[in-house]
């Protein structure tokens, strides 16, 4: 596995430290794409855009991948990296120089294999440029009914239309795929905005879950005390779910009530678990897949059937896909969840509501 320290050269390392403290210039330049783009924009429709969200470690990725490789959707690309927030001038810079490396694993370390052109979640980089007084530092606050400001959603919806117009390829227009983990705190808004949407939220059993986001958090402790561009990175584009910058979702306010627990021990990831789909459980959001993401490694060409039938694509492109993406989510039997305990309870409670309304749930 390639870490970011052998990844990225000098040079790299310059042009995404000039990028991360430039947000502002990007959100400018992104005016001027506007203007020098605007006809092939204008003509370009947002249409049933599709929010792939969840905890990590829960097989948001590999869904993304899937979907994307049928070519009917357009999502961000590390290509886009690292001046996202204007994509359409950064692919016009760089086109000359664009790699065509080989599939490596990402630094997970989870075997999923990614190169230059593979689709990864960069959206959050906008959000955090509109919305930064819902990031305290130590934890991310929830959208409620709240809606944003104009210049938000005109910025956002001219956003995606700029990455459909990167991977549109005629007579094909690809519909707008998001997998953004951080979208799970704002639920209630995306379905406000984008009432055709689709949120598709993948799920595992609590323990399997929790003990893979501890194990993530530790493995990116290590990464990030070795290197300080790994954390400057991870910050920039919001993957704050691990390690030294681990900045949880506040849902509901259930930090506050457990002050002594330790994202180095598998309860703090329990209660977590717990406080997430147990929000996802409330939220009143239209047209939201939930997906058994175990049953989907169980059952694959099934399981994307029925999300095909969601999303109203073809499930038989999906299936034909998944023997090469889908791989098999890894189990810990080695540690045992009390189920009679106050918390092995309520997670096996929620898991069971998560599984009976769930799309592959047959």
């Amino acid at each position: 596995m390639k870490t970011f320290r052998s990844e990225y050269g000098a040079i790299d390392r310059l042009v995404h430290r000039l990028a991360f403290h430039g947000v502002h210039i990007q959100i400018a330049v992104s005016d001027i794409e506007d203007l020098l783009f605007s006809n092939a924009l204008r003509a370009i429709h947002i249409e049933r855009p599709v929010f792939i969200t969840s905890l990590p470690r829960s097989g948001t990725t590999t869904l993304l991948q899937i979907l994307c490789d049928t070519l009917s959707f357009a999502a961000h690309s590390y290509a886009d990296m690292p001046f996202v927030l204007c994509p359409l001038l950064w692919h016009q810079l760089t086109k000359a120089f664009r790699r065509s490396d080989g599939a490596r694993e990402r630094a997970h370390g989870d075997g999923v294999l990614v190169n230059y052109d593979s689709p990864e979640a960069f959206e959050e980089i906008v959000w955090r440029a509109f919305w930064p007084k819902m990031y305290s530092g130590t934890c991310i606050a929830t959208w409620e009914a709240e809606l944003p400001d104009e210049e938000f959603v005109e910025f956002f919806v001219n956003h995606m239309r700029k990455i459909i117009l990167l991977h549109r390829q005629c007579p094909q227009t690809p519909r707008y795929v998001s997998k953004n983990n951080a979208n799970i705190a704002r639920l209630r808004l995306i379905g406000t905005l984008f009432p055709d949407s689709t949120v598709v939220i993948p799920f595992r059993n609590p323990r399997d879950h929790a003990v893979s986001l501890l194990r993530q958090h530790v493995n990116f402790s290590v990464l990030q005390e070795d290197d300080t561009f790994t954390r400057q990175y991870m910050q920039y584009i919001g993957h704050q779910e691990f390690g030294n910058l681990l900045t949880p979702i506040d849902f509901d306010g259930w930090l506050a009530g457990h002050p002594n627990l330790s994202p180095r021990e598998l309860p703090f990831w329990l209660q977590y678990w717990c406080a997430a789909f147990e929000y996802v459980l409330r939220e009143p959001v239209p047209n939201l897949a939930l997906l058994d993401y175990d049953r989907m490694c169980a059952d694959p060409a099934s399981s994307l059937r029925a999300l095909a039938s969601c999303l109203q694509c073809n499930g038989d492109s999906l299936a034909a896909i998944a023997t090469d993406r889908v791989r098999a989510a890894r189990t810990y039997d080695d540690v045992h969840l009390d189920e009679s305990s106050a918390l092995g309870s309520r997670a096996m409670n929620a898991y069971a509501r998560l599984r009976s309304l769930a799309i592959n749930n047959y």
